[in-house]
C-alpha cells in the first residue's frame, strides 16, 4: 500500500477554496512523566481508526493555550524537537516526520494533506530526541481529519 503525502502551496488555496473535511476529531494525549521520551497514541480512538485521514494538524502552546480537558498544550521547545511515527496495519509507514510540519499557522506553512490511509494507533507514537523542556501533565494536540473507509 502506497501511502502519498501532497503539498498544497497556500497562494494556490486562493478565494478561500479548502478541501471538504467529512469528519474531524480533535486528540489529546497528557505527557505523564519527565523521563520517558515515546509517547504512544491514546487507544480510543476507534472512529480515526476505522476511517481514512486525509489531514492532520498538530498544534502548540502558542496556537491553542489549553485542551478541552484543560491541560496545558505541549510548549514550543518540545513541539519542536518531536517526530512524527504514524503505523499502517502493523508496518511504521511514516517514520520520523516532524510535527512542526503538521502547525496550521495561518497561511505561513504549505498545508500537509494525505492521500487517505489507516493509521493503527497502537503502534504510532511521537518520539522526542531528548527530555529537555518536557513538563509533566502538558498534552499534545492534534486534530485528525478523515473520512469514513
Amino acid at each position: 500500500m502506497e501511502i502519498y503525502l501532497k503539498t498544497i502551496k497556500n497562494e494556490k488555496m486562493a478565494n478561500n477554496i479548502t478541501p471538504p473535511i467529512p469528519r474531524s476529531e480533535l486528540v489529546e494525549f497528557t505527557i505523564p512523566s519527565t523521563s520517558q521520551s515515546v509517547f504512544n497514541f491514546p487507544q480510543n480512538l476507534e472512529n480515526i481508526e476505522r476511517g481514512k485521514v486525509f489531514g492532520i494538524d498538530a498544534f502548540n502552546v502558542a496556537d491553542i493555550p489549553l485542551t478541552p480537558s484543560g491541560s496545558a498544550v505541549v510548549n514550543a521547545t518540545v513541539f519542536n524537537k518531536a517526530y512524527l511515527i504514524l503505523a499502517v496495519d502493523n508496518e511504521e509507514r511514516i517514520t520520523r516526520f516532524p510535527l512542526f510540519l503538521l502547525r496550521p499557522t495561518s497561511g505561513i506553512r504549505d498545508q500537509q494533506i494525505f492521500d487517505g490511509f489507516k493509521i493503527n494507533f497502537t503502534k504510532s507514537k511521537i518520539v522526542i530526541p531528548n527530555t529537555t523542556g518536557l513538563v509533566a501533565g502538558e498534552s499534545f494536540l492534534f486534530q485528525f481529519k478523515f473520512r469514513e473507509a
